[in-house]
């Protein structure tokens, strides 16, 4: 029976088969637009996700679609209400975004304007923006 066969598993370094590797400067540079704010409870604790717009690595109509991101943390205080620090002021805080924008408050942010970077995080590539 089918059911009777054990899959083998499958080396990658000697099947021919590479993955394509992708350049993420390529989409460094480019405006976009803030989409999402959204709250998520990680490992750690509670923290904003602010994804925008996604944007072309490369300037084919081909080119990989990536999604810059930032993500910031946040706390929940004994009623259950999420908020950030607002003495916070380096400068990759959600308070300095907030007021490079001219907003106050995170879902205030949905539609303005930013700039793509990349980010280095543990040798590894990040679509981001300022």
């Amino acid at each position: 029976m089918i059911n009777d066969v054990k899959p083998k598993p499958v080396d990658l370094k000697i099947s021919g088969i590479e993955p394509k590797k992708l350049d993420v400067s390529l989409a460094s540079g480019k405006e976009t637009l803030i989409e999402f704010v959204e709250i998520y409870k990680g490992t750690y604790g509670y923290y904003m996700k602010i994804s925008c717009v996604p944007v072309r690595a490369g300037e084919d109509d081909d080119a990989q679609l990536l999604t810059p991101t930032r993500n910031f943390s946040i706390k929940e205080d004994e009623n259950g209400a999420y908020g950030w620090d607002v003495n916070d002021e380096t400068p990759a805080s959600l308070v300095t975004l907030m007021k490079k924008h001219k907003v106050d408050h995170p879902d205030k942010l949905i539609a303005k304007s930013v700039k793509t970077n990349v980010v280095m995080n543990n040798g590894k590539q990040f679509l981001s923006f300022v």
